[in-house]
């Protein structure tokens, strides 16, 4: 079971406010202790693995305020553009008037902001083929030197590749006209 500072640190983690050693601080664990708590390790005993289960539920949930929140902020910053717009008199010629220096910045802050409101993927919680995020890490590593070790290589020259008709030790295709019996 989980005990009164279990509860208030798990509380303190859904707020998102505090970091983890300042929820540490205020719950009287030592930093290391709420980290192996949150990550589940056999040494918090039982009330670590439900700790952990309890924390993913709570990651779950931020993530989903987080997906919300920069959803909202997009919307809006979509309609303050669209007002923004709107609002751009025009000249008697019919033409739209001139912007300023600021407001063209202005501009393509909002834009910039918009193009960065995304939410990002938690590496931790991602699986790819049964691949966790830090396998897929390492793979991409492994492959990478795979590749730069190759790119320094020589390649085969022409006169060895057209010598090299078929792969060795099959059976070679009659010629067209000249078929065995």
């Amino acid at each position: 079971m989980l005990n009164a500072k279990h509860k208030q640190a798990l509380n303190l983690l859904r707020e998102n406010k505090v970091p983890v050693d300042g929820i540490a601080r205020t719950c009287g664990f030592s930093p290391e202790y709420l980290k192996d708590l949150m990550e589940g390790k056999p040494n918090t005993g039982p009330a670590g693995v439900l700790f952990s289960t309890e924390y993913k539920k709570v990651k779950r949930d931020i993530s989903l305020r987080t997906r919300d929140n920069i959803d909202t902020l997009k919307e809006r910053l979509v309609e303050d553009l669209l007002a923004w717009n709107e609002a751009i008199n025009l000249q008697a010629n019919g033409m739209p008037e001139m912007l300023t220096m600021s407001q063209v910045s202005e501009k393509r802050r909002i834009l910039g902001e918009l193009n960065k409101a995304t939410a990002g993927i938690e590496i931790e919680e991602f699986h790819y083929h049964g691949l966790s995020g830090e396998d897929l890490i390492n793979e991409f590593k492994r492959v990478k030197s795979l590749v730069q070790l190759t790119a320094g290589r020589p390649r085969v020259p022409v006169s060895i590749a057209k010598r090299s008709r078929g792969i060795p030790g099959t059976p070679k295709k009659p010629v067209s006209g000249t078929e065995e019996e």
